[in-house]
């Protein structure tokens, strides 16, 4: 049988800053059984931002708030939460959605400065996001059918 992802589309009115999204993974991370989160493809605003982010880097909730707590604005970056720090081990930067969701509690997705997308098979903390974030768009979805804007 195959799996049903929950998808949300969130519009962020603060233009997707370091504390909007602290929020919104600290949200998860209370849904689930998080224990790492790998950042990949992050891009944003604050000083030393490559310092602070890099692709394919595993850190721990805490770790990863404070980090987002720096950043002005993040413009894009995909936000992996998982349980085991293994994971993702045999996952690059450049692998596709497709082969690094299935290995995840959750994920979000930084979009053009305007955007989260929440992907989580997980009917809790979907019900969580849609609680906290009443005007987010919700559908639910095969993986195939999922949207990962560009």
């Amino acid at each position: 049988m195959e799996t049903y992802w929950h998808q949300i589309e969130i519009t962020d009115p603060t233009a997707l800053s370091g504390p909007s999204l602290s929020r919104l993974i600290g949200l998860l991370v209370r849904e689930l059984p998080v224990k790492h989160i790998v950042v990949n493809r992050a891009e944003g605003s604050a000083p030393r931002f490559a310092d602070l982010f890099s692709d394919m880097m595993e850190l721990d909730p805490a770790d990863l708030v404070d980090r987002a707590s720096q950043v002005t604005q993040f413009d894009w970056g995909d936000f992996f939460l998982i349980e085991g720090s293994d994971a993702l081990a045999t996952c690059g930067p450049n692998s596709g959605y497709r082969e690094i969701l299935p290995r995840t509690l959750a994920a979000v997705r930084a979009v053009d400065d305007t955007y989260f997308y929440v992907y989580t098979p997980d009917s809790k903390a979907a019900a969580a996001v849609r609680r906290t974030y009443p005007d987010a768009k919700h559908s639910m979805r095969v993986m195939d059918a999922l949207e990962f804007p560009d």
